[in-house]
This record gives C-alpha cells, sequence and structure tokens, in this order.
C-alpha cells in the first residue's frame, strides 16, 4: 500500500482491527478519523480522543491493546513500521541546527553519532594499515600532498613503571591524588563534605535509538491518563 497520497495526514495503526487510519481533526474530545485503502482515504467516523493515543506501549510499559498508535511509533521489527527517510545533512550549516524541531534533532543527534562512531572505526582501521606498511620506521612521508608523520609511541605507563622499578624507586615517582571513589566512601554518612567535591557541569545526554525499556520508562514519568479505556468506534 502507497501512502505517498496522503498528505499532510497523521497515520495511526488501529490495535484491534490491524487497520491503518488517518487522523483528519482531533480536539480534547474527539477525533475525526478515516480508514487508508490503497493510498486513498475510505470511510470516516467519530472515536474519542482518548483512543488516539502517542506511543505504542501503554502506561504498564506493554503494548497498547486497543485504540490507535503512530505509525511512526511502531518497533522497527512491526509489519505496519514506517521506515523513517534518510535525512541528508550534508548541506546543513551550524545555525541551522537551533531551527530543527525536538524530534529532528534527536535523529540528527543520533545520526551524526553514528557517523562519527563509523568515521573513527575507520580511521582507526585505516592508520593500522598505514603503519604497517610502514614497517615501525618513524618519520614523514607524503601521499598524494598528504604528509603521515610517524612519530614514537613510547609514553610512561604506571603498570609497566611498578613492574620494573625496585620498590623504592616506584615510591618516589607516587603522588597523592584525590579518588571519587574513597570520597564517596569515607563521606557516605557526611553528605556536606561528599557536596563540597561535586562540580555541577550540567547534564550529561546520551542517544540511542529507544528500546521498549527506554519508552517504558518515559510513560511512566508521564501523567496518567485514559490509555486503558476501551472504545466504542473501531477502523
Amino acid at each position: 500500500m502507497s501512502l505517498d497520497n496522503i498528505v499532510g495526514k497523521q497515520l495511526y495503526f488501529n490495535v484491534r482491527t490491524k487497520k491503518i487510519v488517518a487522523v483528519l481533526d482531533k480536539d480534547s474530545r474527539e477525533a475525526n478519523i478515516a480508514t487508508v485503502n490503497d493510498g486513498s482515504l475510505g470511510r470516516r467516523r467519530t472515536v474519542r480522543a482518548s483512543l488516539i493515543h502517542s506511543e505504542y506501549l501503554a502506561s504498564d510499559g506493554q503494548p497498547q491493546d486497543n485504540g490507535y498508535v503512530p505509525l511512526a511509533a511502531l518497533p522497527e521489527d512491526h509489519p505496519h513500521a514506517v521506515k523513517a527517510p534518510e535525512n541528508n545533512w550534508s548541506g546543513m550549516n551550524p545555525d541551522d541546527i537551533d531551527n530543527l524541531d525536538d524530534a529532528a534533532l534527536a535523529v540528527f543527534i543520533l545520526e551524526q553519532e553514528r557517523i562519527k562512531k563509523e568515521a573513527a572505526d575507520l580511521v582507526e582501521r585505516a592508520k593500522a594499515v598505514a603503519k604497517y606498511r610502514r614497517g615501525g620506521n618513524l618519520g614523514i612521508d607524503i601521499q598524494d600532498g598528504v604528509a603521515l608523520v610517524y612519530t614514537s609511541g613510547t609514553k610512561f605507563d604506571a603498570p609497566t613503571a611498578k613492574r620494573n622499578l625496585s620498590a623504592e624507586d616506584y615510591k618516589r615517582i607516587l603522588l597523592p591524588k584525590p579518588d571519587a571513589t574513597m570520597a564517596r566512601k569515607l563521606f557516605e554518612h557526611e553528605p556536606d563534605k561528599l557536596d563540597a567535591c561535586l562540580k555541577d557541569n550540567g547534564p550529561t545526554l546520551t542517544v540511542r535509538r529507544a528500546t521498549d525499556e527506554d519508552k517504558a520508562k518515559y510513560l511512566a514519568s508521564r501523567p496518567s491518563g485514559d490509555d486503558d479505556e476501551d472504545f466504542s468506534f473501531e477502523g
């Protein structure tokens, strides 16, 4: 079924009849929907707004067992899941990021993290090949205007120093160093002292493809609604 002709309509999946519907308009009480048949709109009817869910999972972490869920919220392995279109970020300027909506911003970060990881893996492999071909020789090589500078990889290593030095000489290079684990252990019952050791660097952000566990936690953090209410109209 082609959905190309359903322009500007929000598409939902009826979890009971397994049919796809388009939400034509919706307010706080009711929603007007139409069944989608081969890329066109079919039978129209009105359902309660509480039956139009925003997530695939209900508040208990299980898939919705009634009503309608967005096609975009279906898991990737669902037979009716819609694959998100590929976004071309190559022409994007840094200032354009400020204008992305929340959904586009999340997808952008996820995609760039993927590209960064793949690029890092490729660079690491390419450098390993270049160093192998160099045969361990230090110096500089120029290929097609690109300088490859090979320098010594010898650096200080604490386990090596401890293994090779005498106990006396090893102690001579030791310095006291504050330790986070030790601080939390010693000040476990002295929160004021522990707080005095902490610096707020702002929240961290981890971006990944949402798992079922992520979705369950997200739904649990939201105010409870009428997710479990039965509906009287089916698509």
